[in-house]
């Protein structure tokens, strides 16, 4: 029977890499031990993953291990290989070994509060299946001592990163702190469900957390944050430079574009340029023929709707293509009744803002109205409505 049998009680693992933390990570697992006896529905393990430390770190925790105060696993790696595969290796423990229920990501110099542990516990147990501590939100902050510019950055970086993970989608105004370090995610679904091969990580060094967080939020988790009130080191040596936010923002990159989403509308985006070209060439060559500018324009957007159709349907939304002739027939209807929209608005707005600047830049305004105003409405009709998923 297995301790975990034997107690009844969840198992919350704390996984805490690190290099060179002689100088906390004893207290810091101290101060664990003590939110762990404090008696709870979870019971509190520790895994470290010690990369090659120089500096007596691994036999500190060796040494706080055989106290017996908290369950302590140390994994020893071979040679230091940046702190994803460090978390690569303690999920696969802590799921394959300890059996966790719950997986928490630590820093191992005192930057995170283990106070916030009981926090992150409880909102798993109120029902949240990914729960991030932020500096973003009300009641986080930054340490009191970090300079403006050290601050400014983290800021930036942040904001940036959010940006290209998540805009437009519910998680830009959801995540507010994304390059956070200190999460707990719900093994069960998620944590088991994570890329946790190194060789398949975007980045081995601190943009692996991007792409976990987006990967966790594809998977359907229900996220919440509490606050982080985030705190200078006690010890060592920062292991923060510029470089990591060059990695985290090409990790974003990478990530966003592999987004099954990103890359429909790649698609989609691709089918319209092709619809764009049919548009501008019908635009020219009708009001060449009939000198009618509302005519010409609104016969123009038909051409550009029958080839954008066709193009999606068997390309863009590929994987809800309408087949059968009643099928794909009645989509193209529909098609043509949700595109009324874009006609009206290429009807409206094109001779209006041609009135405006001139004949001459109709093809500019041409460009400007799809760009900016029938791409936003076609994606939301055709994603929503057309071709809904099922």
């Amino acid at each position: 029977m297995t301790m975990k049998e034997r107690d009844g009680l969840q198992v919350a693992a704390v996984i805490i890499p690190t290099y060179n933390e002689a100088g906390a990570i004893g207290a810091l697992l101290e101060e664990v031990a003590g939110i762990a006896s404090s008696g709870s529905r979870w019971r509190i393990e520790v895994i470290v993953v010690d990369g090659c430390s120089e500096d007596g770190t691994a036999g500190i925790v060796e040494a706080a291990a055989a106290r017996g105060a908290l369950r302590i696993h140390l994994l020893r790696e071979p040679e230091r290989q940046g702190i994803g595969a460090a978390y690569c290796r303690g999920f696969r423990y802590a799921i394959e070994e300890v059996g966790a229920d719950a997986v928490i990501e630590f820093d191992g110099d005192l930057q995170h509060p283990p106070s916030h542990i009981p926090q992150l516990l409880q909102a798993l147990d109120d029902g949240a299946d990914y729960v991030a501590a932020s500096r973003r939100m009300e009641g986080g902050s930054e340490p009191a001592g970090r300079s403006a510019f050290r601050k400014a950055l983290t800021s930036l970086g942040g904001g940036a990163a959010r940006f290209i993970l998540f805009f437009p989608h519910a998680a830009f105004r959801q995540v507010t702190d994304p390059t956070t370090g200190l999460k707990a995610t719900r093994v069960a679904g998620f944590a088991d469900s994570l890329c946790l091969d190194p060789s398949r990580l975007v980045s081995r060094g601190f943009g692996y957390k991007l792409q976990w967080l987006s990967e966790t939020l594809r998977l359907g988790a229900r996220y919440r944050e509490i606050p982080l009130r985030f705190q200078d080191r006690r010890a060592g040596r920062s292991k923060f430079a510029p470089p990591v936010i060059a990695d985290i923002l090409w990790t974003c990159a990478v990530v966003r574009a592999s987004d099954p989403r990103t890359k429909r509308f790649i698609r989609y985006a691709a089918a319209g340029s092709a619809g764009y070209i049919v548009n501008a060439a019908a635009l020219a060559l009708l009001y060449r023929l009939t000198g009618i500018e509302a005519l010409s324009w609104a016969l123009s957007a038909e051409a550009a709707i029958i080839c954008n159709y066709a193009l999606n349907n068997v390309w863009a939304f590929g994987d809800r293509r309408k087949t059968g002739f009643s099928s794909w027939f009645g989509g193209f209807l529909a098609f043509n009744l949700a595109s009324l929209g874009a006609i009206a608005i290429e009807g409206v707005f094109g001779p209006l803002l041609t009135s405006l600047v001139g004949p001459s830049y109709r093809q500019l305004v041409l460009a400007a109205v799809v760009l900016f105003m029938v791409v936003p409405y076609n994606w939301l009709m055709y994603s929503r409505l057309i071709w809904k998923q099922r």
